[in-house]
């Protein structure tokens, strides 16, 4: 038998950000907003769903960007409701600041809802023409420990090798022992009526001893040919009730994938 798993999936991708403008410390703020959108560009080319500062102006009104965009510090929780306001797995905070002739980066991903440090980086950067690779860098070092912390585990999907066994009789074996006991039970008649020949008169009776021989070997061939039949019909019930007792997993069976910012649903399992 062969395994089928359909899925219709939802959610283009299984780790989602937002990711608002960076705090500054005597940087241009052009300066900064580049830093972010290169970032979050880099992040999303290694698979993850980045939602910029853009993003979150269009779709939080002036009064609610007011209320959540002040994330910064210690202001976790302002992060963790930012981010379930935008429906996104967690909040990339960034702080870049000058210092002395050089920069440094602070990043930290803070959980949707529970307001949980997913991971922190600081960076130190030598000069501006060092920031880009850092960022690169910096991206790298992310998008692993996002994925494995935010994305879904393998086992919350349930396909039919995980499913609960449902016993069925196999009608087919049981049919085949079947029939092989008939036919064990026909070699025996003409068996039987060999036997008979050799032992009882009748009225054409044999006429030489070459023909009773021929008799008797046609009589002890049937007798085993049904023995044989009826051997194999044993084997036949014995792994029916194998078969039985192993079970198999259900014919249909629905499949379920949740994960942060998407999922599947579908259904599973076998077809002979």
């Amino acid at each position: 038998m062969h395994t089928l798993l359909l899925l219709a999936v939802a959610g283009a991708t299984s780790v989602s950000l937002a990711e608002p403008d960076f705090t500054t410390v005597d940087v241009p703020a052009a300066v900064a907003r580049s830093c972010a959108e290169q970032l979050a560009a880099e992040l999303s080319a290694r698979g993850a769903r980045v939602v910029t500062q853009q993003e979150i102006a269009q779709r939080l009104g002036p009064e609610r960007q007011r209320e959540l965009l002040g994330c910064s510090g210690a202001a976790t929780s302002c992060a963790a409701k930012l981010s379930s306001a935008l429906g996104t797995d967690a909040v990339l905070l960034g702080d870049l600041g000058r210092v002395e002739k050089g920069y440094q980066l602070d990043l930290r991903v803070v959980r949707s809802g529970t307001g949980q440090l997913v991971t922190a980086l600081t960076a130190p950067i030598d000069s501006e023409d060092d920031l880009r690779p850092a960022l690169t860098r910096a991206a790298e070092r992310l998008a692993p420990e996002l994925f494995e912390k935010l994305a879904p585990s393998p086992a919350a999907a349930v396909s039919a090798q995980g499913a609960t066994l449902e016993h069925r009789w196999p009608v087919g074996w049981t049919v085949g022992a079947t029939a092989l006991v008939v036919a064990g039970a026909v070699l025996d008649m003409i068996a039987a009526a060999a036997y008979e020949q050799l032992l009882v008169p009748t009225e054409t009776p044999l006429t030489s001893a070459r023909e009773a021989d021929g008799v008797k070997l046609r009589g002890q061939l049937t007798m085993v040919a049904s023995w044989v039949s009826y051997g194999l019909a044993a084997g036949a019930l014995a792994w029916s009730t194998v078969l039985y007792l192993r079970g198999e997993p259900p014919r249909v069976q629905p499949a379920v994938l949740i994960f942060p910012g998407g999922g599947a649903l579908g259904v599973a399992g076998v077809f002979p």
